[in-house]
């Protein structure tokens, strides 16, 4: 006897936990196809378990957990503290880089491998806010972002990165 079956899509759920109970809230997608990308992780181990639905909508049991670990390497270089660094090149015309650190937090839920919530801003001498640069969480890491000034005078402006009670400010100098 030969039995064939027709799956009309597949359900992947991730966990944070080993041994995760598969819900509402950790479904991460549906697809039709027998391959998926993971695009929206962090430094952390994930797991994940997929079901299969056939053509009537019948679900199957869910698969074996299958455990990731992402962007983890063994020596770990992590930043130990929060950094702000001079622009470069300062004075500029029209576009400078400006570099940054956020640290592990110890104590995050996802544990060292979390940084925690970041806004790179930028403000006129008056103090107004110009641009924002970074307004999302990031992970533990050191970064840097380009700032394009193209559209502004030049004169004296500053740039500020928040993080939890971490604040940093420094300044720098449109030439054109």
């Amino acid at each position: 006897m030969k039995f064939h079956f027709h799956l009309k899509l597949y359900t992947i759920y991730r966990g944070l936990v080993q041994n995760f109970t598969p819900s509402i809230y950790s479904l991460l997608n549906t697809v039709t196809t027998n391959s998926y990308d993971d695009t929206e992780v962090l430094d952390y181990r994930y797991y994940y378990k997929i079901s299969a639905y056939d053509i009537s909508g019948n679900e199957s049991e869910y698969s074996d957990e299958a455990s990731f670990l992402v962007g983890v390497n063994d020596e770990d270089t992590s930043p130990t503290e929060f950094s702000l660094s001079q622009n470069y090149p300062n004075p500029f015309n029209p576009s400078t880089t400006i570099n940054y650190s956020i640290p592990s937090n110890q104590n995050s839920l996802f544990g060292a491998a979390m940084g925690g919530f970041v806004t790179l801003k930028i403000y006129n001498i008056l103090g107004m806010e110009i641009a924002t640069l970074i307004n999302k969480a990031q992970s533990a890491g050191n970064y840097n972002v380009t700032f394009d000034a193209t559209k502004l005078s030049s004169g004296i402006y500053f740039y500020t990165l928040n993080s939890g009670a971490f604040s940093a400010t420094k300044k720098l100098t449109i030439l054109k």
